[in-house]
């Protein structure tokens, strides 16, 4: 049995296929990267947070290292914005 798709049929199956390439896979490559630079940027704070707990580290080397830590993450956090900024721009210069 071999059924064919109209040509109505045809055309609603491009246009889904087409929505999908430029709007849907952007979109998901996007959150995938946020959320593992926000899983990152956690993990720095949690890193941070230790080292400020670290009784074995004086406290000035310890809020040195905490320091240096949560600024990293918070830069990742940035990068986040920025890229979401980014997109919010590109949305619309095509609308």
């Amino acid at each position: 049995m071999h059924l064919e798709l109209s040509e109505e049929q045809e055309l609603l199956q491009q246009t889904v296929r087409e929505f999908a390439n430029t709007e849907v896979k952007p979109l998901a490559r996007e959150l995938d990267e946020t959320a593992r630079q926000t899983a990152a940027m956690v993990d720095g704070i949690s890193e941070a947070l230790e080292a400020l707990s670290d009784k074995n580290l004086s406290s000035d080397f310890a809020r040195t290292e905490a320091i240096a830590m949560i600024v990293s993450a918070l830069q990742g956090q940035d990068r986040i914005e920025q890229r979401c900024d980014k997109r919010e721009r590109q949305k619309r210069r095509h609308r």
